[in-house]
C-alpha cells in the first residue's frame, strides 16, 4: 500500500472549511456528539487555542483516489479519517502515531516523511 499527501491546507477559521472538514476537526473534542453550531464552536476553539496549528491533507492511494484525510494539530495530535467521514483509521497523541493496521501505519509513515510541503507537526513514527 502506498499513500501520498496532497492538497495541504491550514485553517484560521471555520469559514475556510467544508462541512465534513468542520465535523472532522471537532470530532476528537466531541466524541459523544458534535455541537449544533459547528462554525461557532470551531472558531471559539481556534481563538482560545484549544485547537490551533490546524493542518489538513487529503491522502491518495496508488490510483490517485482520495481515501483519507489526515489532520495535524498542535501538541503532536493527529487524526486520520476515511475520506469525508468520521471513521477513524488512526491518529496521534503527543507525537506518537497509531493506526488500526500495521500496513496503514507504514503507509502513513512513508507519506508523512515524503510530504511536500512538510507537515509542521512533528510525529514520531
Amino acid at each position: 500500500m502506498k499513500l501520498t499527501f496532497i492538497n495541504y491546507r491550514q485553517f484560521e477559521s471555520a469559514s475556510e472549511m467544508k462541512e465534513f472538514e468542520k465535523r472532522q476537526a471537532l470530532f476528537d473534542l466531541h466524541r459523544d456528539g458534535l455541537p449544533e453550531n459547528l462554525d461557532e464552536t470551531l472558531d471559539e476553539f481556534i481563538e482560545e487555542g484549544e485547537i490551533s496549528g490546524l493542518e489538513l491533507v487529503d491522502v491518495i492511494d496508488e490510483s490517485g483516489k482520495i481515501v483519507y484525510q489526515a489532520w495535524f494539530y498542535d501538541f503532536g495530535t493527529a487524526m486520520f479519517f476515511e475520506n469525508e467521514t468520521l471513521i477513524e483509521v488512526g491518529g496521534a497523541c503527543q507525537h506518537g502515531p497509531h493506526c488500526d493496521s500495521n500496513e496503514v501505519y507504514a503507509a502513513f509513515k512513508e507519506a508523512y516523511e515524503n510530504a511536500n510541503p512538510k507537515i509542521d507537526q512533528g510525529m514520531d513514527f
